[in-house]
């Protein structure tokens, strides 16, 4: 079970076949309660798993469900962040055939031909890469290497 959201289905499967484990039956629903949030069911068979394989799979389901949730609550922002690129585009140099052919890719980018998982910004100075903070998605939940 777990809240009912945009790209939570498609990542339990995921996780569930991650270290190769068949997939043999899925089933899901949404439950709708009055005054809860949807809530989301799975149900699933696969084959025979030993305890650590086992335990290995609750954990990658716990941190999937977490993902989900992190690109699902910073999704709008993802999304203002591309916008904020696009316009700051001759900014940063470009400019000519240049610009405008990253534009279009940003702006194709924004037409939902692109998911965004996460964001994570750099500074660019005396030759050296310096994380901001800031992450979004599920960037937020892993530790960068701050420069490089």
């Amino acid at each position: 079970m777990a809240d009912d959201s945009p790209f939570v289905t498609d990542s339990v499967l995921i996780a569930l076949g991650a270290d190769g484990a068949q997939t043999r039956f899925f089933a899901n629903d949404v439950v709708r309660r009055e005054a809860h949030p949807p809530t989301a069911i799975f149900y699933a068979e696969l084959d025979a798993l030993d305890t650590g394989d086992l335990a290995a799979l609750e954990v990658r389901l716990r941190e999937t469900l977490l993902d989900v949730k992190a690109v699902v609550a910073d999704f709008a922002a993802m999304r203002e962040r591309l916008t904020l690129a696009r316009d700051a585009l001759a900014d940063w140099g470009f400019g000519g055939e240049d610009l405008e052919e990253a534009r279009a890719f940003l702006e194709w980018l924004a037409r939902d031909h692109f998911v965004f998982l996460g964001f994570r910004e750099f500074d660019y100075g005396a030759g050296t890469l310096r994380q901001v903070d800031g992450a979004l998605g599920i960037l937020s939940r892993r530790k960068g290497t701050g420069e490089r």
